[in-house]
């Protein structure tokens, strides 16, 4: 597995956006609403460190209860990988929920997520390559 991105729930994309610059990130991708998540997603860059700008839609959205807790800041880190199937056998294995099953994600151009949770080590994305 390696490290595709950490996760950065927000109130505002287009204020963290502006934050992010100042510390030298750059867009790197189009600005995606997801109306099956019921978020809008921005990735930022800076060398070889990428971070995914999540703002919740509303209440219902699968990041709002990270905001209500966290309000701004990290709350997941993403692994690439070659097989989500053989990946999610591995990790729940070795101790970790399956809270999102996998699914087809829009900033990924289609490509199998999903998310799993342990306590020791909180919550993880995969993507699949």
């Amino acid at each position: 597995m390696q490290v595709e991105h950490v996760g950065y729930v927000v109130k505002s994309i287009e204020k963290s956006v502006v934050e992010f610059e100042k510390l030298g990130y750059e867009k790197c991708s189009t600005f995606f609403k997801d109306e099956k998540r019921k978020i809008n997603i921005q990735f930022m860059k800076k060398d070889n460190y990428e971070v995914e700008l999540i703002e919740p839609h509303d209440e219902e959205s699968d990041a709002y209860a990270y905001y209500k807790k966290l309000r701004n800041g990290p709350y997941h880190i993403c692994y690439k990988v070659d097989n989500i199937e053989e990946s999610i056998k591995k990790l729940v294995e070795n101790g970790y929920i399956l809270v999102k099953e996998k699914e087809a994600a829009i900033a990924y151009e289609n490509k199998n997520v999903c998310f799993l949770y342990k306590d020791a080590m909180g919550l993880i994305e995969l993507v699949e390559k």
